[in-house]
Protein backbone atom coordinates (compact mmCIF):
# COMPACT_ATOMS: atom_id res chain seq x y z
CA UNK A 1 0.00 0.00 0.00
CA UNK A 2 1.07 3.44 -0.65
CA UNK A 3 1.27 6.44 1.60
CA UNK A 4 -1.97 7.95 -1.02
CA UNK A 5 -3.76 4.93 -0.41
CA UNK A 6 -3.71 4.92 3.19
CA UNK A 7 -4.88 8.57 3.42
CA UNK A 8 -7.66 7.45 0.66
CA UNK A 9 -8.80 4.92 3.11
CA UNK A 10 -8.68 6.37 6.57
CA UNK A 11 -10.68 9.55 5.43
CA UNK A 12 -13.38 6.98 4.10
CA UNK A 13 -13.16 5.22 7.36
CA UNK A 14 -13.34 8.72 8.77
CA UNK A 15 -16.40 9.84 6.24
CA UNK A 16 -18.16 6.85 6.36
CA UNK A 17 -18.50 7.05 10.21
CA UNK A 18 -19.56 10.74 10.23
CA UNK A 19 -21.96 9.94 7.55
CA UNK A 20 -23.30 6.93 9.48
CA UNK A 21 -23.27 9.27 13.34
CA UNK A 22 -25.57 12.05 11.18
CA UNK A 23 -27.89 9.22 9.49
CA UNK A 24 -28.44 7.65 13.05
CA UNK A 25 -29.10 11.22 14.90
CA UNK A 26 -31.26 12.08 12.13
CA UNK A 27 -34.04 9.33 12.82
CA UNK A 28 -33.16 9.51 16.68
CA UNK A 29 -31.95 12.69 18.08
CA UNK A 30 -30.95 10.26 21.36
CA UNK A 31 -28.19 8.70 19.26
CA UNK A 32 -26.19 11.57 19.45
CA UNK A 33 -25.02 11.04 23.56
CA UNK A 34 -25.57 7.15 22.72
CA UNK A 35 -22.45 5.14 23.25
CA UNK A 36 -23.37 1.84 21.41
CA UNK A 37 -24.55 4.03 18.51
CA UNK A 38 -21.20 5.62 18.11
CA UNK A 39 -19.54 2.48 18.73
CA UNK A 40 -22.03 0.88 15.52
CA UNK A 41 -21.48 3.28 13.62
CA UNK A 42 -17.28 2.79 13.67
CA UNK A 43 -17.53 -0.59 13.66
CA UNK A 44 -19.44 -1.06 10.54
CA UNK A 45 -17.42 2.30 8.88
CA UNK A 46 -14.21 0.65 10.07
CA UNK A 47 -14.48 -3.18 9.06
CA UNK A 48 -16.00 -2.50 5.67
CA UNK A 49 -13.07 -0.91 5.11
CA UNK A 50 -10.91 -3.09 6.93
CA UNK A 51 -12.67 -5.98 4.18
CA UNK A 52 -11.93 -3.10 1.25
CA UNK A 53 -8.36 -3.27 2.16
CA UNK A 54 -7.79 -6.90 1.84
CA UNK A 55 -9.75 -7.74 -1.38
CA UNK A 56 -7.78 -4.13 -2.59
CA UNK A 57 -3.92 -4.84 -1.33
CA UNK A 58 -4.09 -8.52 0.21
CA UNK A 59 -3.67 -10.41 -2.13
CA UNK A 60 -2.75 -14.03 -0.52
CA UNK A 61 -2.88 -13.09 2.42
CA UNK A 62 -5.63 -14.92 5.01
CA UNK A 63 -6.99 -11.79 7.07
CA UNK A 64 -4.87 -12.76 10.23
CA UNK A 65 -1.90 -12.11 8.76
CA UNK A 66 -3.06 -8.30 7.17
CA UNK A 67 -4.26 -7.84 10.60
CA UNK A 68 -0.74 -9.22 12.08
CA UNK A 69 -2.66 -11.20 14.27
CA UNK A 70 0.02 -13.23 15.73
CA UNK A 71 2.20 -14.88 18.88
CA UNK A 72 4.98 -12.53 19.98
CA UNK A 73 6.79 -12.52 23.89
CA UNK A 74 4.42 -13.49 26.51
CA UNK A 75 6.12 -10.53 28.19
CA UNK A 76 5.29 -8.06 25.64
CA UNK A 77 1.68 -8.05 26.54
CA UNK A 78 2.62 -7.04 30.29
CA UNK A 79 4.92 -4.32 28.94
CA UNK A 80 2.55 -2.89 26.48
CA UNK A 81 -0.20 -2.79 29.43
CA UNK A 82 2.67 -0.80 31.39
CA UNK A 83 3.04 1.41 29.11
CA UNK A 84 -0.79 2.19 28.67
CA UNK A 85 -1.12 2.57 31.87
CA UNK A 86 1.44 5.05 32.20
CA UNK A 87 1.20 6.70 28.46
CA UNK A 88 -1.99 8.49 30.58
CA UNK A 89 0.10 11.12 32.15
CA UNK A 90 1.90 12.24 29.57
CA UNK A 91 -1.20 12.50 27.62
CA UNK A 92 -3.18 14.19 30.18
CA UNK A 93 -0.12 16.80 30.43
CA UNK A 94 -0.55 17.98 26.74
CA UNK A 95 -4.50 18.04 26.89
CA UNK A 96 -4.41 19.94 29.99
CA UNK A 97 -2.30 22.35 27.94
CA UNK A 98 -4.09 22.55 25.16
CA UNK A 99 -7.10 23.22 27.36
CA UNK A 100 -6.12 25.81 28.43
CA UNK A 101 -5.49 27.58 25.41
CA UNK A 102 -8.60 26.47 23.50
CA UNK A 103 -11.67 25.34 26.38
CA UNK A 104 -13.51 23.02 25.57
CA UNK A 105 -17.09 24.57 24.18
CA UNK A 106 -19.62 24.09 27.03
CA UNK A 107 -22.41 22.26 24.63
CA UNK A 108 -19.31 19.34 23.98
CA UNK A 109 -18.51 18.88 27.69
CA UNK A 110 -22.68 18.32 28.11
CA UNK A 111 -22.63 15.77 25.64
CA UNK A 112 -19.31 13.94 27.27
CA UNK A 113 -20.97 14.14 30.59
CA UNK A 114 -24.54 12.37 28.85
CA UNK A 115 -22.08 9.83 26.63
CA UNK A 116 -19.90 8.43 29.66
CA UNK A 117 -23.05 8.51 32.18
CA UNK A 118 -22.87 5.09 34.35
CA UNK A 119 -26.15 6.05 36.19
CA UNK A 120 -27.80 2.72 35.61
CA UNK A 121 -26.76 -0.84 35.98
CA UNK A 122 -26.54 -1.31 31.92
CA UNK A 123 -24.55 1.68 31.77
CA UNK A 124 -22.18 0.58 34.04
CA UNK A 125 -21.11 -2.77 31.75
CA UNK A 126 -21.80 -0.93 28.19
CA UNK A 127 -19.77 1.79 28.79
CA UNK A 128 -16.48 -0.33 30.01
CA UNK A 129 -17.25 -2.89 27.48
CA UNK A 130 -17.16 0.12 24.56
CA UNK A 131 -14.39 2.13 26.24
CA UNK A 132 -11.97 -0.40 26.93
CA UNK A 133 -12.72 -3.34 24.91
CA UNK A 134 -14.60 -2.69 22.05
CA UNK A 135 -13.42 0.90 21.08
CA UNK A 136 -9.65 0.06 21.27
CA UNK A 137 -10.30 -3.28 19.27
CA UNK A 138 -12.09 -1.79 15.91
CA UNK A 139 -9.28 1.34 16.17
CA UNK A 140 -6.55 -1.05 16.48
CA UNK A 141 -7.64 -3.41 13.72
CA UNK A 142 -7.84 -1.26 11.72
CA UNK A 143 -5.29 1.61 12.20
CA UNK A 144 -1.93 -0.99 13.70
CA UNK A 145 -3.97 -3.55 11.99
CA UNK A 146 -5.20 -3.32 8.46
CA UNK A 147 -2.86 0.23 7.21
CA UNK A 148 0.15 -0.64 9.20
CA UNK A 149 0.96 -3.70 8.00
CA UNK A 150 -0.21 -3.06 4.27
CA UNK A 151 1.89 0.54 4.33
CA UNK A 152 5.19 -1.81 6.30
CA UNK A 153 5.70 -3.87 2.85
CA UNK A 154 6.54 -0.48 0.99
CA UNK A 155 8.10 1.52 3.94
CA UNK A 156 10.33 1.36 6.48
CA UNK A 157 8.68 1.74 10.26
CA UNK A 158 10.31 5.41 10.93
CA UNK A 159 8.06 6.05 7.86
CA UNK A 160 5.12 4.27 8.33
CA UNK A 161 4.48 4.86 12.60
CA UNK A 162 4.15 8.75 12.32
CA UNK A 163 1.94 8.47 9.21
CA UNK A 164 -0.32 6.00 11.45
CA UNK A 165 -0.51 7.82 14.30
CA UNK A 166 -1.26 10.80 12.38
CA UNK A 167 -4.31 9.00 10.57
CA UNK A 168 -5.49 7.48 13.54
CA UNK A 169 -5.27 11.35 15.25
CA UNK A 170 -7.55 12.53 12.48
CA UNK A 171 -9.94 9.77 12.69
CA UNK A 172 -10.82 11.66 16.29
CA UNK A 173 -12.20 14.58 14.81
CA UNK A 174 -11.83 17.03 17.69
CA UNK A 175 -8.75 19.45 16.60
CA UNK A 176 -8.19 19.68 20.72
CA UNK A 177 -7.23 15.43 20.95
CA UNK A 178 -5.28 15.29 18.08
CA UNK A 179 -1.66 16.06 19.28
CA UNK A 180 -2.32 14.00 22.66
CA UNK A 181 -3.75 10.82 20.21
CA UNK A 182 -1.47 11.39 17.97
CA UNK A 183 1.43 10.68 20.80
CA UNK A 184 -0.53 8.52 21.79
CA UNK A 185 -0.65 6.22 18.18
CA UNK A 186 3.32 6.80 18.00
CA UNK A 187 3.63 4.60 21.03
CA UNK A 188 1.44 2.19 19.96
CA UNK A 189 3.21 2.13 16.54
CA UNK A 190 6.05 1.45 18.15
CA UNK A 191 4.83 -1.33 20.49
CA UNK A 192 3.41 -3.01 17.12
CA UNK A 193 6.02 -2.61 14.89
CA UNK A 194 8.72 -3.88 17.81
CA UNK A 195 6.96 -7.09 18.70
CA UNK A 196 5.55 -7.96 15.01
CA UNK A 197 1.87 -8.58 16.70
CA UNK A 198 -1.20 -6.65 16.88
CA UNK A 199 -1.87 -7.96 20.00
CA UNK A 200 0.66 -5.74 22.31
CA UNK A 201 -0.73 -2.52 20.93
CA UNK A 202 -4.20 -3.33 21.71
CA UNK A 203 -3.56 -4.67 25.06
CA UNK A 204 -1.90 -1.07 25.65
CA UNK A 205 -4.50 0.57 23.92
CA UNK A 206 -7.18 -1.02 25.92
CA UNK A 207 -4.89 -0.20 29.35
CA UNK A 208 -4.74 3.24 28.21
CA UNK A 209 -8.56 3.36 27.62
CA UNK A 210 -9.49 1.12 30.62
CA UNK A 211 -7.57 3.81 33.49
CA UNK A 212 -10.35 6.07 32.56
CA UNK A 213 -13.17 3.35 32.63
CA UNK A 214 -11.84 2.61 36.54
CA UNK A 215 -11.83 6.30 37.35
CA UNK A 216 -15.58 6.23 35.96
CA UNK A 217 -16.72 3.82 37.81
CA UNK A 218 -15.27 4.67 40.95
CA UNK A 219 -16.24 8.14 40.82
CA UNK A 220 -13.02 9.53 40.92
CA UNK A 221 -13.10 10.89 37.57
CA UNK A 222 -14.38 14.68 36.68
CA UNK A 223 -15.40 14.79 32.74
CA UNK A 224 -15.30 18.10 32.35
CA UNK A 225 -12.38 19.54 31.26
CA UNK A 226 -9.14 19.83 34.06
CA UNK A 227 -6.61 23.26 33.29
CA UNK A 228 -4.78 23.07 36.30
CA UNK A 229 -1.02 20.88 35.77
CA UNK A 230 -0.80 18.10 36.84
CA UNK A 231 1.74 17.53 40.57
CA UNK A 232 5.02 17.35 39.76
CA UNK A 233 5.19 13.85 41.53
CA UNK A 234 2.54 12.49 38.84
CA UNK A 235 3.92 14.57 36.13
CA UNK A 236 7.77 13.28 36.50
CA UNK A 237 6.56 9.67 37.44
CA UNK A 238 4.61 9.04 34.45
CA UNK A 239 6.79 10.18 31.80
CA UNK A 240 9.78 8.48 33.54
CA UNK A 241 7.57 5.10 33.30
CA UNK A 242 6.47 5.66 29.80
CA UNK A 243 9.90 5.92 28.53
CA UNK A 244 11.16 2.77 31.06
CA UNK A 245 8.29 0.38 30.16
CA UNK A 246 8.89 1.73 26.63
CA UNK A 247 12.46 0.70 26.65
CA UNK A 248 12.66 -2.25 28.33
CA UNK A 249 9.77 -3.66 25.77
CA UNK A 250 12.03 -2.65 22.55
CA UNK A 251 14.87 -4.13 24.46
CA UNK A 252 12.78 -7.43 25.23
CA UNK A 253 11.36 -7.36 21.56
CA UNK A 254 15.00 -7.15 20.08
CA UNK A 255 16.39 -9.69 21.58
CA UNK A 256 13.23 -12.31 21.64
CA UNK A 257 13.09 -15.03 18.97
CA UNK A 258 9.29 -14.65 18.65
CA UNK A 259 9.25 -11.69 18.25
CA UNK A 260 11.94 -11.43 15.14
CA UNK A 261 10.18 -13.88 13.65
CA UNK A 262 6.73 -11.97 13.93
CA UNK A 263 8.62 -9.06 12.58
CA UNK A 264 10.06 -11.12 9.59
CA UNK A 265 6.62 -12.00 8.96
CA UNK A 266 5.26 -8.66 9.12
CA UNK A 267 7.56 -8.06 5.91
CA UNK A 268 6.56 -11.44 3.67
Amino acid sequence: MTLPFAVLWASLATGLTILLLFFTHSLRPGAATDLVNGLGCTAAAYLLCIFLIARTHAGQQNLADLLSIRKTHPLLYLLGAAVGVCLQIPAEIVRRAIERRWPTPPDIILDQIATFRIDTTSRRILVPLVVAALGPLIEELFFRGALQRSLRKLHTDARVVPVVALLFAIGHVDPRSMLPIFMIGMFLGLLRSSSGSLLPSLVAHMAFNGVVVFELVRGTINLEPETSPLPVPWAVGGIAGTLLFTAAFVWVAARSETALRARQEDLA
